[in-house]
């Protein structure tokens, strides 16, 4: 499953990159599946947590999403399994499942290349400390987490935010609704 499944949001029609795949908010709950249609298979323990990130940027430029899955975008730290747009150059709550993601490799996403090894890495646009997330977003990301939960086996406790790793300063900023998020994650 290696290209574009198909972009629709709200009926509004999105260029995604030949490399990255979709899965629209609505379809995510029910669809969930796609996140998990791999070219490699989860292997047993591969992953021990899931980072949440923010974009730090209120829009998500043509220039991102071009980077996201390549070497020089590794070196820029763009190495997310999936991004979840905000409606400004990605649809509201959409979620792209990158390449890293499919191929299960490892994330560029943490400075610290021990947990960067077995941290899904999730980047949600937007600026954090500035301005909350947008509803449709929060809703696609705890879909997303709870299906990648119930598929590696991890708990509440894995979900963290790049900030409790890296200190002040990290995503996803002060706006992110961490007692919201974990209401709605499996124990």
């Amino acid at each position: 499953m290696t290209g574009l499944l198909g972009v629709m949001s709200l009926g509004e029609r999105h260029a995604v990159p030949p490399m990255l795949a979709s899965v629209t908010p609505a379809a995510l709950p029910e669809r969930a599946d796609r996140v998990l249609d791999l070219e490699v298979p989860i292997a047993a323990g591969r992953w021990d947590r899931i980072v949440l990130h923010d974009l730090g940027r209120p829009a998500c430029p043509d220039e991102f999403l071009a980077l996201i899955d390549s070497p020089r975008g590794d070196a820029q730290g763009r190495g997310y399994h999936f991004v979840i747009g905000n409606g400004n150059g990605l649809g509201d709550g959409l979620v792209m499942v990158t390449r890293r993601w499919q191929e299960q490799r490892s994330g560029r996403h943490v400075a610290d290349a021990t947990v960067a090894e077995g941290a899904i890495g999730i980047c949600l646009v937007g600026q954090g400390d500035r301005i909350p997330f947008t509803d449709r977003q929060l809703e696609s990301l705890a879909a997303l987490v709870r299906r990648l939960q119930g598929a590696t086996e991890l708990p509440r406790e894995a979900v963290v935010r790049h900030s409790d790793l890296a200190g002040a300063g990290a995503g996803p900023g002060r706006y992110f609704p961490v007692a919201q998020l974990s209401d709605r994650l499996r124990d």
